[in-house]
């Protein structure tokens, strides 16, 4: 994922406008709106601060 966001910065404003359109698109479908849910619930969990650390994460899922 990093390699596309990495990628998509180095396109101008226009070509950035038009993957974005893409993923959106693609994101509409039916078999994507439970992915696109998900990352809707984490996007606003990150931005309220309620994110676990690395650590928080493994200890949690006790492995």
């Amino acid at each position: 994922m990093s390699d596309i966001l990495e990628i998509t910065e180095k396109l101008d404003k226009t070509d950035r406008k038009l993957v974005e359109r893409f993923v959106n698109t693609l994101l509409s479908k039916d078999k994507y709106r439970k992915l696109r849910r998900e990352i809707e619930a984490r996007r606003n969990e990150a931005k309220t601060g309620k994110t676990l650390s690395h650590d928080e994460f493994w200890k949690k899922i006790d492995v």
